[in-house]
């Protein structure tokens, strides 16, 4: 427990966690705002649209089946999918993948909800946010009875700017707060410039909420806010990600402002160390500007035990989240799981694709 560390609300969260059988879910999609270019590198230079079909992949059966390697940025540092895998071999659990509207599909095993991926924000995102609130609200509802904790994960490349641009319509002064796949600073400045041109294009003043969603949003976060809203009534839920789970606490906390029924206590967001103290982002602003009340956590893991070169990136501020990496941590932490042997099984895993 003292491997996870607290970033607001209540260590309760935490403790009825442990000892709970627990499913993952990694819900994937595609907004064409990754195609801007300089906006994202999560994923092979040119093939950023199967960052998700791979990572799925690689979770479900080992190995990536619809290219020959793993997702990974230009510079070196591999999909943090790889964290989640390690995790995964080192304490088994339940998997389920939701196509949220996919571009390239994944040859892993998947639900495929009633959705297509998303336009760039700059164009409109034109998707039906109600429609795929109401979606993740009926899957939740079909599998809610299963177990006793979810852990909620995402796989969007550029989903953090699509998350940031909800924020910002929504009336947050959120500037600077939302992280990004790079250690460059120069992309902080690209995504405001390029959320301030899709608000003012296509958020009016008098937008609601799944109006501002639909337009400068992407799939996921409708659809993992339906999921949330549901499962948290009995069960409880955990966000794992960054600043993309950090607006879907956004959109859940206008829901439940205009009345949806949403039982907090039952959520909570667990992200990673890298986000956590990233210097280029403000997790902790973001999230107290929500809510202050919301349950917040950050695995305290590094790669300080490896020597892997490309390892060692994430701990210079590349890639930091996704994949539900932090909370895939917190959940080996519960289970007796310590550091050296999480890094040793990325180690094992990434050498049969370094």
């Amino acid at each position: 427990m003292e491997r996870i560390k607290t970033l607001q609300g209540s260590r309760d969260f935490l403790e009825r966690l442990q000892n709970r059988q627990t499913t993952f879910m990694l819900v994937g999609s595609y907004t064409e705002t990754a195609e801007i270019d300089g906006i994202t590198v999560a994923g092979l230079p040119g093939f950023i649209d199967y960052t998700p079909a791979l990572d799925m992949e690689l979770l479900y059966y080992g190995y990536p089946k619809s290219m020959p390697d793993i997702a990974k940025m230009p510079d070196g540092p591999p999909s943090p999918v790889l964290i989640t895998s390690a995790v995964r071999h080192l304490c088994p659990l339940p998997l389920h993948f939701i196509d949220a509207g996919l571009k390239v599909e994944t040859k892993a095993p998947i639900t495929k909800i009633n959705s297509t991926f998303s336009n760039s924000i700059i164009k409109n995102s034109k998707i039906d946010a109600k429609e795929l609130f109401l979606e993740g609200k009926r899957y939740a509802q079909e599998i809610a009875h299963t177990n006793e904790v979810f852990i909620i994960g995402e796989v969007v490349p550029a989903g953090t700017t699509t998350a940031y641009a909800i924020t910002k319509a929504l009336g947050y002064e959120c500037d600077g707060w939302f992280a990004s796949s790079s250690a460059e600073s120069s992309v902080a400045n690209l995504k405001r410039k390029i959320v301030d041109e899709a608000i003012e294009k296509h958020v009016s003043k008098q937008a609601t909420l799944f109006e501002i969603i639909s337009s400068v949003g992407d799939t996921m976060q409708p659809f993992v806010a339906g999921v949330a809203t549901v499962i948290s009534q009995t069960k409880q839920v955990v966000l794992g990600g960054g600043t993309q789970m950090a607006a879907v606490l956004a959109i859940l906390k206008e829901l439940s402002d205009s009345g949806e029924n949403i039982n907090f206590k039952n959520i909570a967001l667990i992200t990673t160390k890298w986000i956590a103290h990233d210097k280029q982002s403000n997790i902790a602003t973001l999230l107290c500007a929500i809510n202050p009340t919301i349950n917040a956590f950050y695995s305290n893991f590094d790669f300080s035990d490896s020597n892997v070169k490309n390892l060692g990136l994430y701990d210079d501020g590349y890639v930091k989240e996704g994949v539900a990496a932090g909370a895939a941590i917190a959940y080996a932490y519960l289970n007796g799981i310590k550091q050296k042997e999480i890094t040793k099984k990325v180690e094992e895993i990434y050498s049969s694709f370094a």
